[in-house]
């Protein structure tokens, strides 16, 4: 509820207090939590711009719910999700490229091509695929067009999406873009600075 309402320092923090509990217990129920726990702390990382904090929790995510095993794919899945979106704002789309494939194959054996994870997991393998910045950007946004008429305006990962498409605009300095994005996308409550 927290990293929904942009509270990510006292995000971090909570999450913080689980890890350090979660860490205390060798169970594989308790291990999967844990590598969730991470998953969002990285994300609460990333949104306090730590970068470097974010991709280390996120890999430690992914190692500790690989080793949980079958049982934990999905989580696995998601976590791999949300490094590779990490390695994507970095310009590291051959490393984004070679995770993304896997979290792509148990999304959709388990769930199907439908379901919300594996659409966002496709966009970020369409993203890794294209070789200049312009196309880049373009897939990103019909992924996110995409994204918003397939599960609504107010989905999370929707949301995760245009903040990091708004932010990558903006550093572009591609103001054209940026306002006919902010005109197209504002209903889904996306971050406008």
């Amino acid at each position: 509820v927290l990293l929904a309402e942009n509270r990510s320092k006292e995000a971090e923090k909570r999450l913080q207090k689980c890890i350090n509990s979660l860490q205390n217990y060798g169970d594989k129920p308790h291990r999967e939590l844990l590598g969730v726990a991470m998953r969002f702390h990285a994300q609460a990382l990333a949104e306090q711009g730590d970068a470097r904090g974010a991709e280390k929790e996120l890999l430690e995510s992914a190692k500790i719910l690989q080793d949980v095993g079958t049982e934990a794919c999905v989580q696995f899945a998601y976590t791999l999700c949300d490094l590779c979106g990490l390695y994507l704002t970095q310009g590291r789309f051959a490393e984004a490229e070679q995770r993304i494939t896997i979290a792509t194959e148990i999304l959709g054996t388990v769930f199907g091509t439908d379901f919300p994870e594996y659409k966002r997991a496709d966009m970020i393998y369409a993203v890794c695929l294209y070789g200049d910045d312009e196309s880049r950007m373009d897939s990103v946004r019909d992924g996110i067009v995409q994204l918003e008429y397939r599960f609504g305006s107010h989905h999370p990962n929707l949301r995760r999406a245009l903040d990091r498409y708004f932010k990558a605009l903006e550093e572009r300095g591609d103001s054209a873009r940026l306002e006919e994005a902010h005109r197209r996308f504002t209903v889904a409550g996306a971050k406008r600075k």
